[in-house]
């Protein structure tokens, strides 16, 4: 009798010992009013995160994980995508209302409705100079906004189906657009000539992004593939092709920009794999719901930490270290 109570007892220690160590590897959970978070993006330095909270967004820090703003009232209904601008001073917001929104991020106030879009907008992105915003919508068209002259500068209507992603380069002096009609198209934002047809991926693209200086992009969609694109001369374009686990993949992103040849790269996937690729290992988690962005926290000293936003899980912040264990539902 003694002897099964002991046994009884160390099952039920290791036990609870068990579920710490899961709870020590579960992800942080910010609060959020919704689960569903379509966008989400940081500032510069990594401090701060701003996400999509249904018809609102919220900012956050992202070290203690307190509310810094919150901003309502610009939209009628669900909020699809954002941007945060380069000096932190503007959050730009699309949705399925078909308004874009310009805040003003220290007052929290509306400083811009833009509203000549047709569509949902999908994506969109401030220009590294802050003066011009990029959105793509469901209308298969994209709109390059001029912030100071409150006024559309032109319209992309070269891709066939809805746009699915748009971005800068780092300098501003090029764009590229990606569409659910499989390619990408790289523009100059001078003459808005169209520099580059990109062709690879066999479904939609889903998301992309320049690095290496604006040299290459990385581009993932639902065929599973993520593509290393070198831009460097684009008369002679070359692509690098890995495949991704986990079905379709909405999002990528880059540690840093700078790096040749993207050694550490996070990808996230329509059934909730999150996976990490560094030059000597990969780091992989399941959230069991899609995830629609994922975006690396400015390395500090060697940690690897990432902001995933899901829909169905709200949005979270993992330490690659701990991902292995996790199962998070």
């Amino acid at each position: 009798m003694r002897y099964l109570q002991i046994v009884v007892l160390v099952c039920m220690l290791a036990g609870l010992t068990s579920a710490k160590e899961k709870e020590k590897h579960r992800p942080i959970l910010f609060k959020t009013e919704s689960k569903m978070i379509h966008d989400a993006c940081l500032s510069v330095n990594g401090q701060v995160v701003v996400c999509t909270d249904s018809k609102s967004i919220k900012a956050f820090n992202v070290k203690t994980q307190q509310v810094l703003a919150t901003f309502d009232g610009g939209h009628k209904s669900k909020i699809l995508c954002l941007d945060l601008s380069p000096d932190s001073s503007m959050v730009i917001s699309g949705g399925s209302d078909s308004i874009l929104v310009l805040w003003d991020f220290i007052h929290h106030t509306v400083l811009q409705r833009i509203t000549f879009a047709t569509g949902k907008i999908t994506s969109v992105r401030f220009s590294p100079s802050n003066e011009y915003v990029l959105f793509g919508c469901s209308n298969s068209r994209s709109y390059l906004y001029s912030i100071p002259e409150h006024k559309m500068v032109h319209e992309f209507d070269d891709q066939k189906l809805d746009i699915t992603s748009v971005v800068f380069n780092p300098d501003g002096k090029q764009l590229a657009i990606a569409s659910a009609d499989k390619t990408i198209r790289i523009y100059d934002t001078s003459y808005f000539k169209e520099l580059a047809l990109l062709k690879g991926h066999t479904d939609w693209v889903r998301g992309l992004r320049f690095y290496n200086n604006g040299q290459r992009i990385i581009s993932c969609g639902d065929d599973r593939k993520l593509i290393q694109w070198d831009v460097s001369n684009l008369k002679n374009i070359k692509q690098t092709i890995e495949q991704t686990i986990g079905g379709a993949t909405l999002s990528v992103d880059i540690e840093n920009v700078n790096t040749k040849n993207a050694n550490l790269q996070v990808s996230g996937t329509q059934q909730g794999r999150i996976q990490i690729n560094t030059f000597w290992n990969k780091f992989n988690a399941n959230v069991h719901c899609p995830v629609s962005k994922v975006l690396f926290i400015p390395l500090s000293g060697q940690r690897i930490q990432i902001m995933a936003a899901t829909l169905g899980s709200g949005i979270l912040l993992f330490d690659a270290a701990d991902m292995e264990s996790i199962d998070y539902k």
